[in-house]
C-alpha cells in the first residue's frame, strides 16, 4: 500500500484545508499523513512513496514560512527520491503576474531535479477566480487517487 506524505504551505487555511480534504479522499487505499510544519528528517522517517505538495503562495512567489524550512532543507540536503512519485497544487494569486503560484512552481522544480517522477500535471488555483478550492480541485484529486493506485 502506498504511503503519502502530503506537505502543506498554508498562510490562512485554505491549502491546510484543501490537504486535509486530500488525505481524505486517499484514505481508502492509501496511508496518508498531513505534514504541516515538518522537518525533512520527520517527512523522510515516515518513508512516502508520494509526495503531494499542497502550498500556497506569499509575496512574490514565496513559499510560506512553515513550508519553507523544509523548502530548504530539500534543496541543501538533496535527498534521493527517485523512488517517489509526487503531486503539486500551486494556490496563488494571478495579479502577481510574474509570481503567480510560484511557491508551488518552486517545489515542482525541485521535485524533478530530486527525481522523483510526477504522477499528473500541477493544479494551479487562482485566488481571483476561485471562492472554493477544495470544490475546484475535485476532478483533479479524484485523478490522483486513480494515478496512485
Amino acid at each position: 500500500m502506498n504511503k503519502v506524505a502530503i506537505l502543506v504551505g498554508s498562510v490562512y487555511g485554505a491549502a491546510e484545508e484543501l490537504g486535509e480534504y486530500i488525505a481524505g479522499e486517499l484514505a481508502d487505499n492509501t496511508i496518508t499523513q498531513v505534514f504541516t510544519d515538518a522537518a525533512l528528517a520527520d517527512v523522510l522517517s515516515y518513508a512516502p512513496t508520494v509526495w503531494v505538495v499542497v502550498t500556497s503562495t506569499t509575496g512574490l512567489g514565496d513559499i510560506p514560512d512553515n513550508l519553507l524550512g523544509l523548502f530548504e532543507e530539500m534543496k541543501t540536503e538533496f535527498p534521493d527520491l527517485s523512488h517517489a512519485k509526487y503531486a503539486v497544487v500551486a494556490m496563488g494569486d494571478s495579479t502577481y503576474v510574474d509570481s503567480y503560484c510560484g511557491a508551488g512552481k518552486k517545489f515542482d522544480e525541485l521535485l524533478k531535479q530530486l527525481t522523483a517522477k510526477p504522477l499528473q500535471d500541477r493544479l494551479e488555483i487562482d485566488a481571483c477566480e476561485t471562492m472554493d478550492p477544495v470544490d475546484y480541485a475535485q476532478g483533479w484529486v479524484k485523478d490522483l487517487a486513480v494515478n496512485i493506485d
